[in-house]
């Protein structure tokens, strides 16, 4: 078997609370900043971009366990939210809402299965843009989260 190795200068570029990244995007903002700022229809582009987001998306609903499950965006929100429901005739009740988990909207849902039974629900949650991941066990019977972590 023969080993290749692979130069990854940019590898540092992956840690986002690295003092070089940082460096490196701050200097790229002094580059563009001014370039988008100073383009004339910048505001027209910026309000015609919102109002071609602006709408209700809805996901596919998904079944597990006893209770059907769709992800419901109202427009503009960061995340779609979870919602869980028992039956197509009633409103779904927020399960999960990526949105309330930081101020500033960087915590993001990464990755979610559900047991075979639909009884528990592991996710993975990503902060301010980070590799990492923090995965989440919670149980769906419970209004609340009350859920063990574990950092990958």
């Amino acid at each position: 078997m023969q080993i290749f190795w692979v130069s990854d200068p940019y590898r540092w570029m992956e840690d986002p609370e690295l003092p070089e990244t940082k460096a490196w995007i701050k200097e790229l903002n002094k580059i563009s900043g001014p370039y988008l700022s100073g383009c004339e229809n910048h505001e027209k582009i910026s309000q015609k971009l919102t109002a071609l987001w602006d709408y209700e998306k809805y996901g596919c609903t998904e079944f597990h366990g006893e209770n059907y499950y769709y992800w419901y965006n109202s427009g503009l929100q960061n995340h779609s939210v979870l919602y869980q429901q028992k039956n197509y005739k009633e409103k779904g009740n927020v399960f999960f809402d990526p949105n309330l988990l930081s101020s500033d909207g960087t915590t993001a849902l990464t990755q979610s299965r559900w047991s075979e039974d639909g009884k528990i629900w592991a996710y993975g949650l990503s902060e301010k843009g980070s590799d990492w991941t923090t995965l989440k066990v919670r149980r769906t019977c419970l209004k609340y989260i009350h859920s063990t972590n574990f950092l990958v």
